[in-house]
């Protein structure tokens, strides 16, 4: 959405959110909007958590089929995976978090719980990055593809035409916008430039 106020303010003109409208759609935000109930929209955040889960789940079931030993040990390991921050959406200061996780950053206390399971670096970070994949796959089919058909048709709820978005936009030029501007702003820009 930010790259859609730049390239055309005329058009999007500093709109929020348009599925919470209560905050700016940041690439954080995206994942995470949950808008008003009585707005009647289905919970980016609520799927999100889900997605999550499902992959944090995934991943320890995957490696509990690849423990060889038997022992208490393995509990312990799993249960520190399944705590980890990283599965969160808020954290600790300096914690990475889900969001992190989508963007491929995991931390070093699931690599090394990993790695303790798995026994090799190649084989630790294949898993880790076949677990990111599956997260970011599963986002793009449950929450990205909806997010584009949802603001297409808000697109067309604000009479947004394709040619209007395909077209440049009207630029101001320096004199019309010195007709705009009172004399008395210009004067008081001067003024504050000099130190006055």
């Amino acid at each position: 959405m930010n790259n859609l106020i730049r390239r055309r303010p005329d058009l999007y003109q500093n709109a929020p959110c348009f599925h919470c409208s209560t905050s700016v759609e940041t690439q954080d935000h995206l994942w995470t909007c949950h808008p008003a109930s009585h707005l009647n929209r289905r919970s980016r955040l609520h799927d999100f958590q889900s997605i999550i889960s499902l992959a944090r789940d995934s991943l320890i079931s995957t490696l509990r089929k690849k423990w060889k030993s038997q022992s208490l040990h393995k509990h312990t390991v799993i249960t520190q995976i399944y705590q980890l921050q990283c599965w969160e959406l808020t954290s600790l200061p300096d914690a990475l978090t889900s969001v992190d996780l989508l963007k491929g950053i995991f931390p070093n206390e699931l690599y090394s719980s990993v790695h303790e399971i798995i026994g090799s670096h190649e084989p630790t970070v294949n898993l880790l990055f076949k677990t990111v994949y599956k997260l970011q796959l599963r986002l793009y089919q449950f929450i990205w593809l909806r997010r584009c058909y949802d603001f297409s048709e808000w697109e067309i709820s604000q009479n947004i035409t394709t040619r209007m978005k395909t077209t440049k936009p009207r630029r101001i030029t320096f004199a019309a916008q010195d007709q705009i501007t009172p004399a008395v702003h210009r004067s008081q820009h001067v003024t504050s430039l000099h130190g006055s």
